[in-house]
């Protein structure tokens, strides 16, 4: 059964609790890029293909990046228009969605990646969609 506390090279923290701090259960945010968001939303970096980030350990990949502040994805969100813009590609329009887990059920969580307030969520994706609401917009 995976521990509480910081977890060795890929164990996961037990359903429910964060690796980092166990009783605290929190609120994320994250974005996606539509308000009529669905499963495919949140599902897995590795469900969804995506390219692992440089300081990604194998176990990140069967989770999703949330934020641990609406301020923070309003961040994201603004680095991301800034880096399309770079590359001569269309501005990205997201959205934020709050991810409430006041009861997180089978979810669980654990801090992750260089950048303050990031943290990784493990979890169907059927249970993270139940907890889901739109919050906003990326403040354009």
């Amino acid at each position: 059964m995976p521990r509480t506390g910081s977890p060795g090279r890929g164990s996961l923290p037990e359903a429910g609790r964060s690796c980092h701090h166990p009783a605290a259960v929190p609120t994320f945010y994250k974005l996606v890029e539509r308000a009529d968001f669905t499963i495919d939303d949140f599902k897995s970096d590795r469900e969804l293909g995506k390219r692992p980030a440089p300081w990604e350990e194998p176990r990140h990949r069967e989770g999703q990046s949330v934020w641990e502040t609406r301020s923070q994805a309003h961040s994201l969100a603004r680095w991301m228009r800034q880096r399309a813009r770079k590359r001569g590609q269309p501005e990205p329009v997201l959205y934020i969605v709050a991810i409430d887990l006041g009861d997180p059920g089978p979810l669980r969580w654990e801090r992750s990646g260089p950048s303050p307030g990031h943290h990784t969520l493990y979890g169907p994706a059927a249970d993270v969609l139940a907890r889901a609401q739109l919050v906003g917009t990326d403040g354009r």
